[in-house]
């Protein structure tokens, strides 16, 4: 069974919790829908950030929500929902989030290894070179290696960093239609389904 996981970003506007998110017409139901801030369908590339997200954030009720996502998800008032809602403060989330510069994995690969790991989307890891092997390297044989930094496809600090950047999108899009508002407490909130 799959696992979903949909996020949204709010805020408190005027002493009132709104989603920064936008709408977006649905054509085959002919009505507005709101965007998300970012999605993700599986457990096994996204469960280590999802676990990471519940580290550091908190569960939420319904009553918790903007009308804006309390209205895109009627389902949630019914007593069958499993669905379950956590909520992580926008800086607290920015504050664990490792810079965009920092990976968690480096060290010295060969050229052609890279180029494969770079163009095959299955190959979710490239060999690094040992230190023995690279002591150990003619001049010649040094030109056919080069330095690369990646995070694992599956690590939390992958999915965070397209996480917070997507939020400062968000973030950025509203702010610049609602220049003149302030926005305080801002959190973003996910639905795992």
């Amino acid at each position: 069974m799959s696992t979903y996981y949909f996020l949204y970003t709010e805020a408190v506007v005027d002493g009132k919790r709104i989603c920064l998110d936008g709408h977006i017409k649905d054509l085959e139901r002919n009505k507005l829908r709101l965007s998300m801030t970012y999605e993700n369908g599986s457990r096994s590339y996204f469960g280590e950030a999802a676990d990471e997200f519940r580290r550091y954030g908190y569960v939420l009720k319904m009553a918790d929500l903007s009308d804006e996502l309390k209205e895109e998800f009627p389902s949630l008032l019914r007593e069958d929902n499993y669905t379950t809602i956590i909520g992580v403060d926008w800086s607290l989330f920015k504050s664990v989030t490792p810079a965009d510069d920092e990976y968690q994995l480096h060290g010295w690969v060969r050229k052609d290894d890279l180029h494969m790991f770079k163009h095959d989307e299955y190959m979710e890891y490239i060999e690094f070179v040992e230190p023995e092997e690279l002591r150990n390297m003619s001049p010649e044989e040094k030109k056919l290696i080069e330095y690369y930094e990646y995070d694992d496809s599956m690590s939390w600090e992958k999915y965070f960093k397209i996480i917070r950047s997507a939020v400062g999108e968000t973030i950025s899009r509203w702010s610049s239609v609602n220049y003149l508002k302030d926005l305080k407490d801002i959190r973003i909130v996910m639905f795992i389904e």
